[in-house]
């Protein structure tokens, strides 16, 4: 599917649910000051999400967060990086799922 209108009705509850799963497990993990969420899929036609903690030290931090892409690179984090914070926010998944 590229398109969440395709979705059958139970399907895009059951994908706003897990969504919405995710966006509470980043929160519990991280503390933003705002979640962004979006679904966009232009240049890859398929539905994905981008959830966007955003915090009041973000530059523009009431604007879109795609205002300073080009900066994105100079943000890069290591692998390491990546992967204890992929791991704090599936231990937050967890938390949620299992209460």
């Amino acid at each position: 599917m590229r398109e969440l209108h395709e979705l059958s009705p139970p399907i895009q509850s059951a994908l706003f649910q897990e969504v919405m799963l995710a966006g509470q497990a980043i929160v519990n993990a991280f503390s933003p000051w705002k979640m962004n969420y979006a679904c966009y899929g232009n240049s890859e036609p398929h539905i994905h999400w981008h959830l966007f903690p955003r915090y009041e030290s973000d530059p523009d931090h009431q604007g879109i967060p795609w205002l300073h892409a080009s900066e994105f690179k100079h943000h890069l984090i290591t692998p390491q990086t990546a992967q204890n914070l992929g791991q704090k926010v599936r231990e937050n998944l967890l938390l949620l799922i299992t209460r």
